[in-house]
């Protein structure tokens, strides 16, 4: 952020919470307030972590779900996409794992799931600041194949 970008978005809050951010930041700048804050944020995220289920039904348990979205905020997480989340998507494949890990779950829109099933999204078990699109998916992996049959799946049964 420039300064003045920085001062528009501080001008936007209440003066209360302007001020609060001002005497955080004090002699500092405010892209180092803004890596504590978003350090905090994740440290008490991980804190609240849900643990996995192990062996589930299809359905995500809502402490899993809000862990998930709370990564986000709702948004999709795919870098640069700023649409609301529509899939929670099973980076680890749920057929595969038969598990709900809140590590392992990650929001997305329509779109970018549908690349996820593509076999499309390269480092898709890193962190999505970490994922690459791939010109052409990895027909070895065991997601892609899984991804095959249940697109085959969904096609039979429309």
């Amino acid at each position: 952020f420039s300064d003045i970008k920085t001062e528009q978005i501080i001008m936007d809050l209440e003066p209360e919470i302007a001020d609060q951010f001002k005497k955080l930041k004090g002699n500092g700048n405010w892209n180092d307030l803004a890596k504590k804050l978003l350090t905090a944020y994740q440290t008490q995220l991980e804190a609240k972590k849900p643990l996995p289920v192990e062996n589930a039904k299809r359905y995500v348990p809502a402490a899993i779900k809000k862990h998930a979205l709370a990564k986000t905020n709702g948004s999709c997480a795919f870098p640069g996409c700023t649409k609301p989340y529509e899939i929670l998507h099973h980076t680890a494949r749920f057929s595969l794992t038969h598990e709900h890990n809140p590590d392992q779950l990650t929001p997305l829109c329509k779109a970018h799931e549908q690349l996820a099933h593509l076999g499309l999204i390269e480092n898709e078990e890193q962190p999505p600041n970490e994922w690459r699109l791939r010109a052409a998916p990895d027909k070895s992996d065991q997601k892609y194949k899984i991804d095959q049959l249940v697109a085959q799946h969904r096609v039979a049964s429309q």
